[in-house]
């Protein structure tokens, strides 16, 4: 995303949310939005992700399970180290994010946080910043179901290019409604030409997860206080 892009699956107050960093988003906020691209969605904070975290706090409470994009955390790193070995840090990344369990996946990036640190202190700080958030899939048993799709935030790019063509040049939007009108008339004309994600027919799997880990989290919160 350019900045930094989210989405949710809902059912029933249950939320997965796929986002990117640095830059954060409000969500949950009915006012003008300042970039086109994420119309409705809410009111832009800043580069610190905290601010993230508080909004998503103060809109969802322990109902928002949050997805890093894999790809762009990969990135990310990659970003602190030198040309010539980009490529091998990709590869070993994208095998320790292939790993199917949680345990193993979680153990992979472990090691390669240690190899890290002698090559560059500031890639194992960007590696460590949210890594627990982009294994949320796997935590919930369901990344060889869903991670094609949901891994990364592909079909959210992908849906907001798509959006952009029909708003990105209107520089004059006299009220938040006209923006909210015109968002929901170009998603009507761009649905017939989505596609399903990969492993659309495990969605099921999805909302029982969340619903079991939201569960979870409030029997947890009840119990501390």
């Amino acid at each position: 995303m350019a900045g930094g892009y989210f989405g949710w699956t809902a059912w029933g107050g249950c939320r997965l949310l796929l986002l990117r960093t640095p830059r954060c988003w409000r969500l949950g906020q009915r006012s003008p939005v300042d970039a086109p691209s994420l119309p409705g969605f809410g009111e832009y904070l800043g580069h610190e992700a905290r601010g993230l975290r508080k909004a998503l706090q103060a809109v969802f409470g322990g109902q928002a399970l949050v997805q890093r994009c894999q790809r762009h955390k990969r990135e990310n790193v990659e970003g602190y180290l030198p040309t010539a070995q980009q490529t091998a840090w990709r590869r070993k990344l994208q095998a320790a994010y292939g790993q199917p369990r949680y345990p193993e996946a979680k153990a992979a990036l472990h090691r390669l946080q240690q190899e890290l640190r002698l090559v560059n202190a500031f890639a194992v700080t960007s590696l460590d910043e949210g890594v627990e958030e982009t294994l949320t899939l796997h935590r919930l048993g369901l990344f060889g179901a869903l991670g094609t799709s949901l891994r990364t935030t592909n079909c959210l790019e992908s849906l907001n290019a798509q959006l952009g063509a029909y708003i990105d040049k209107v520089d004059r939007w006299l009220t938040s409604d006209q923006k909210q009108r015109w968002v929901a008339s170009a998603l009507l004309t761009i649905e017939p030409c989505l596609r399903r994600i990969k492993g659309y027919r495990h969605l099921p799997l999805l909302r029982a997860a969340l619903q079991r880990e939201t569960t979870t989290r409030a029997g947890n919160q009840e119990r501390v206080a």
